[in-house]
């Protein structure tokens, strides 16, 4: 079964179940179990919404309580019916982690690990982290029920990585005290000691000082540095350590930790040759599995029950509990189990290939898109660059000419002292001369000839004359 405090955080998800229904059929529970349709009218699909909110809490109250029967499943169902019908993917993953949780209990661990993948699938979509988080947390401790130790390993590394993102500090140390107490029994279970005894160190140090008299989780924590220290051969840490859990159970307000606590604690006592504190403990812990439906813990107890009356030469009570483990082993471990277990983990590795591949893929058009987009930039920029280069060039070389021009028509009219000094100062400061010569002339009749010539004409003679004063001052030198 999953870590209690997931029950608890559960009741997040029920405020999250809020959309209107968007079809006109409906579903419900074939005698099978399995959901089959049936049409329904708007108003009995408003009618199915409230029963559905009404059914799931029902379904967590009776979650909550450890009653795992046949009504609880057949509630689940028809919750299923009402969201697959609402095509609604908070309703279907809520149900879906309800039912991972029902198949878990009962140790139907490749049933429950199917749902528990198709919730996270819907999670993932919508980024909902902390459901995530819960999610791979509760899936690891079914992996490590069914003694598949490396799995749960990795579906607790996915729910710390989920962890990071989550906002509230307190829920996030919280889960990830969960997710490393549970890294640390998968570690141990593998034979990794020390690994165990770091991950549970943190699991210790990561919860809230808000949660320090929480019970609950304080059993498991003991429970796994007891059996941590007996397989690190320190028998008086790990007496102490199981003591601590045992003094908890009786204020722990879950079934589990307190049956996981004394199943471990039993096969501490039988490896200290306690036997018949072996056999009044374990017989108390089989009681409260049973109660609470708790199969899969019944077979750890049961186990050292076994072991304890065989030190102790009563046979027949020893051949008891070794058939009630064998059968129990028989319906959770059996080759058909297994195998299912292994094809759903194959077919989620290579579902999680394809969605990597199709990821790379993804990127690597989006940078060749950037790419291309880079040298178009670039292209662009440079096509730029030169036309406003020439355009540079042309308007530098047009002033140039223009100067050239100015210049000329200056040295035409000014000394070129002169002209320099104006161009450089901008004004021209008069200079004395001892000897000048000015000379003046007149066009004789101007007035009577410009009335006969047309403008053009004119204005050609003119040019003509001047031309003429401009040769002789040049020949003889004297402007």
């Amino acid at each position: 079964m999953n870590k209690p405090i997931a029950i608890l955080l559960l009741i997040v998800i029920l405020l999250s179940c809020n959309k209107k229904p968007s079809d006109s059929s409906n579903h419900t529970e074939s005698p099978s179990g399995n959901p089959t349709q049936i049409s329904m009218s708007p108003d009995r699909i408003l009618e199915n919404r409230k029963q559905f909110d009404s059914l799931i809490l029902l379904v967590t109250q009776q979650t909550v309580a450890g009653n795992f029967d046949s009504t609880l499943l057949r509630k689940m169902y028809t919750c299923l019916s009402v969201a697959q019908l609402m095509k609604n993917d908070s309703l279907l993953s809520t149900t879906y982690f309800h039912l991972a949780r029902y198949f878990d209990a009962i140790a139907d661990y490749p049933t429950c690990l199917e749902y528990s993948y198709k919730a996270i699938d819907i999670y993932q979509k919508h980024k909902n982290f902390s459901m995530l988080t819960i999610s791979y947390n509760n899936m690891c401790w079914s992996y490590i029920q069914a003694h598949d130790f490396d799995n749960g390993i990795k579906a607790c590394h996915y729910g710390l990585k989920f962890s990071t993102h989550l906002v509230d500090d307190n829920r996030r140390k919280m889960l990830r005290g969960l997710l490393f107490n549970n890294l640390a029994i998968a570690c141990l279970e593998s034979g990794k000691p020390d690994s165990a005894l770091y991950y549970n160190s943190l699991s210790y140090s990561e919860v809230p000082d808000a949660l320090r008299k929480l019970p609950y989780l304080y059993v498991w924590i003991y429970a796994v540095f007891g059996h941590i220290y007996e397989t690190k051969k320190d028998t008086g840490q790990a007496l102490k350590c199981f003591n601590q859990a045992l003094q908890l159970k009786d204020s722990s307000s879950t079934a589990d930790g307190t049956i996981y606590a004394v199943s471990k604690y039993c096969h501490f006592l039988n490896s200290l040759g306690e036997f018949h504190k072996v056999i009044r403990i374990g017989k108390e812990g089989i009681i409260i599995a049973k109660n609470s439906n708790l199969k899969r813990y019944v077979i750890d107890i049961a186990d050292e029950l076994q072991y304890a009356y065989d030190k102790l030469n009563q046979v027949d009570s020893a051949y008891y509990f070794a058939k009630m483990a064998k059968g129990l082993k028989d319906q959770v471990f059996n080759q058909g189990k297994t195998a299912q277990l292994q094809n759903l983990f194959i077919r989620r590795t290579i579902k999680a290939k394809e969605l990597e591949y199709a990821i790379e893929k993804a990127k690597a058009e989006e940078k060749l898109t950037s790419e291309q987009r880079l040298r178009n930039i670039f292209v662009i920029a440079f096509v730029f660059v030169v036309l406003f280069a020439g355009l540079f060039l042309y308007q530098r070389n047009k002033i140039k000419a223009g100067k050239i021009r100015s210049d000329e028509l200056l040295l035409n009219i000014l000394p070129g002292e002169v002209a320099e000094e104006l161009k450089s100062k901008g004004s021209t400061s008069a200079k004395q001369f001892d000897n000048v010569t000015v000379m003046f002339t007149d066009f004789k009749n101007f007035t009577q000839i410009a009335e006969k010539l047309s403008p053009q004409e004119l204005v050609s003679e003119i040019d003509t004359c001047f031309k003429a004063f401009d040769q002789i001052i040049e020949k003889y030198n004297i402007e």
